[in-house]
């Protein structure tokens, strides 16, 4: 019977132990949560400075594509700038900015467009898309990963979310820290150069939905290949405010409702005045995010 009693003891002691261990794993959760963003910003920062983008646009295939995006951009734009390399492709993106929402989505599809031969892309539909959708997300996963390095930063292939709740093997990418949304500073060219324009093309062009995620408070962002971007009301991108450092915000003359209602008057677009409205409680919000095209 002692020897019981001291068994029983020792498996209670165990427990409390055990117990104890669990509570400070819990404690230790809940303070990283609650962890203060300037550190989370940071880190990123830190991290962000251990990239050698150098190297990666030294590439010789990042070297062509990069070249090649910029003659695209400069025929979209209408000029060239004076400015080389990456900052070339920044200061085109921000020109292409000064345009009404609907033109600069418009044009950035034009130049994704102009980046492949004309037979290509209807071609892709008809091989890959419409009989293998799977493997034409993975195959776009993995080109995206491979040639975009040099635009957006590092980034891997993953696995995410599709249409369905499925699970996409291989179909999503993964981009750290997105070099093109932080040097831009803006999240009208976030949402107007790159994620709607983008996700436009890949499902009118290439018979794939893509939903772009952004996340506007470390700049990373998640590609998912074979998933239908949300209602623009309810895609969270759309409601975002733009930093605090935008140039466009800067540019702008008075509030940015006002701004908003300056260009509605200049423009019989229904989907312009809806814009407008779907921006009205939020003066902080960049003023030329827009309803896609």
């Amino acid at each position: 019977q002692q020897q019981q009693q001291q068994q029983r003891q020792q498996q209670q002691r165990q427990q409390q132990q055990k117990h104890t261990k669990q509570d400070t794993r819990r404690g230790r959760e809940t303070a990283l949560l609650r962890t203060p963003n300037i550190s989370t910003q940071k880190k990123f920062q830190d991290e962000a400075s251990d990239i050698d983008y150098a190297a990666i646009e030294a590439r010789p295939h990042n070297m062509l594509i990069q070249t090649l995006f910029r003659s695209k951009m400069a025929q979209a734009v209408g000029r060239d700038v004076q400015s080389k390399g990456y900052q070339a492709i920044i200061d085109l993106t921000r020109q292409l900015n000064q345009f009404s929402p609907h033109e600069t989505q418009a044009r950035t599809l034009q130049i994704l467009k102009s980046l492949f031969p004309f037979w290509l892309l209807p071609a892709f539909k008809v091989l890959f898309s419409k009989p293998m959708p799977e493997f034409a997300c993975k195959m776009n996963a993995w080109a995206t990963a491979l040639t975009c390095e040099w635009l957006m930063g590092p980034c891997k292939v993953n696995d995410v979310e599709v249409d369905g709740g499925k699970l996409g093997v291989s179909q999503g990418v993964q981009v750290q820290r997105c070099r093109y949304l932080e040097e831009a500073g803006c999240t009208s060219i976030c949402v107007n150069s790159c994620k709607v324009p983008t996700q436009a093309f890949f499902a009118q062009e290439m018979g794939l939905p893509l939903t772009m995620t952004p996340n506007y408070e470390d700049y990373s962002c998640q590609f998912s290949f074979g998933k239908t971007p949300p209602p623009q009301a309810e895609d969270p991108a759309f409601a975002a405010p733009c930093f605090s450092q935008c140039p466009s915000k800067r540019e702008g003359k008075g509030s940015a409702f006002a701004q908003l209602q300056a260009m509605a008057a200049d423009t019989s677009s229904g989907a312009l005045s809806a814009g407008v409205n779907g921006v009205a409680a939020s003066s902080d919000r960049c003023h030329k995010v827009r309803p896609s095209i």
